[in-house]
């Protein structure tokens, strides 16, 4: 495999966190990129009732891969389940690894000089890495043995898609994710460092062509929670066929290299 510049754990123990509901074909890539190209000694999936190949693919990489079911009444509980266990990860963590990445299965994290970029963070105070968001677009599917970031390399910046994303589990408390895991505070330490840094990018890929797209999106309005609809989360999975669409070909034809 070739893998796009600029990867390596530098050293460091990492673990990574992700929610999977029927991700058989994004798994893959997320394995590779993660596991692969950051150098990653774990990643923990949390499994929300798959129905697909997602368990075997985590399965198969064990003890590299561990994966934790947990069921929702076959709902996507963003606010009932998800806000909860984000919440416990650091604490979870805290003397195993020196930094824990928190991600959804279609989030990778890129730097162009990761070993560098980690050794900056633990010679700092900074305690939380917040990613600069980025709308990743391809025409197709890539195929299969790709490294995603290395092949679907064009999107947009998207500061709604910016994500507290790296967290030093020794130097953080529990955590207190707002839905979405947009925003993060902490227990009993307030003087946490926050810092959103230029170079650290979480690239976004729902889009890989518009018939993945489209059915992704249709296949996860089915489970949206009704909780999290009363508060107005993950209704992006509720637009029309026609908004979907345009919003499409608006990232695409906007499109710019993101991977540099």
């Amino acid at each position: 495999m070739q893998y796009v510049s600029g990867g390596g754990n530098g050293g460091n123990k990492i673990w990574v966190y992700t929610f999977a509901w029927n991700e058989e074909r994004m798994l893959p890539f997320f394995f590779d990129h993660y596991l692969g190209w950051l150098g990653a000694d774990v990643i923990v999936v949390f499994d929300n009732e798959s129905t697909d190949n997602t368990a075997k693919l985590c399965d198969a990489l064990y003890p590299k891969v561990l994966r934790v079911p947990y069921a929702t009444d076959n709902t996507h509980a963003e606010l009932n389940a998800m806000v909860g266990i984000r919440n416990s990860l650091c604490d979870l963590t805290r003397g195993c690894a020196d930094f824990v990445v928190i991600v959804d299965c279609d989030e990778f994290v890129y730097h162009n000089d990761m070993p560098q970029f980690l050794q900056s963070i633990k010679e700092s105070n900074t305690s939380i890495c917040r990613a600069q968001g980025y709308d990743m677009v391809s025409t197709e599917f890539p195929k299969e043995g790709e490294h995603l970031p290395n092949v679907v390399r064009t999107g947009i910046a998207t500061p709604t898609y910016s994500k507290p994303c790296i967290f030093m589990p020794d130097r953080v408390d529990t955590l207190l994710f707002t839905p979405g895991a947009h925003h993060v505070t902490t227990v009993g330490m307030p003087e946490f460092k926050l810092r959103q840094f230029a170079g650290l990018r979480l690239l976004h890929y729902p889009r890989l062509g518009w018939d993945f797209y489209l059915d992704r999106m249709m296949s996860r309005r089915t489970r949206v929670n009704q909780r999290d609809a009363v508060h107005g989360l993950n209704n992006h999975y509720t637009r029309d066929v026609a908004q979907m669409r345009e919003e499409f070909d608006h990232v695409l034809i906007n499109a710019v290299d993101c991977v540099t």
